[in-house]
């Protein structure tokens, strides 16, 4: 996901990546992040948009592309869903108030977690 975030990322492509059943995966990784997989992708995904509209004169739109939404529309859904603004209300306040610190979400590295938590049993599952 850090890598992959502006391609189409599914869960179920995800859960085969490393040998989890749909269902193991969906768990797993709610435990190991304490919130569901699209959640935290989109997440990640505002994070970023978040960097570049503070440190970019990009548009907009070529942000929301760049960081993995399929349209601006539903850029500015989730955008504004954890954001609590829009992307360009965002970028005119950081771009008046010059603030310090980062994005509002500094996602943790779900591959650390993965390679540091025990992983639940599953029928057919690679390690």
């Amino acid at each position: 996901m850090d890598q992959h975030y502006a391609e189409r990322i599914s869960l179920d492509t995800s859960a085969s990546m490393v040998g989890m059943s749909k269902s193991h995966f969906k768990t797993f990784f709610k435990q190991v992040t304490g919130q569901t997989f699209v959640a935290h992708l989109d997440r990640f995904r505002v994070a970023k948009a978040q960097a570049l509209l503070a440190s970019t004169d990009k548009s907009i739109a070529d942000i929301s592309q760049e960081t993995g939404f399929c349209s601006q529309s539903y850029f500015g859904v989730v955008f504004k869903k954890f954001a609590h603004t829009s992307p360009h209300q965002y970028r005119k306040h950081r771009l008046t108030v010059q603030e310090s610190s980062g994005p509002f979400y500094a996602p943790a590295s779900f591959s650390e977690a993965w390679k540091s938590s025990p992983r639940p049993a599953t029928a057919g599952a690679k390690g």
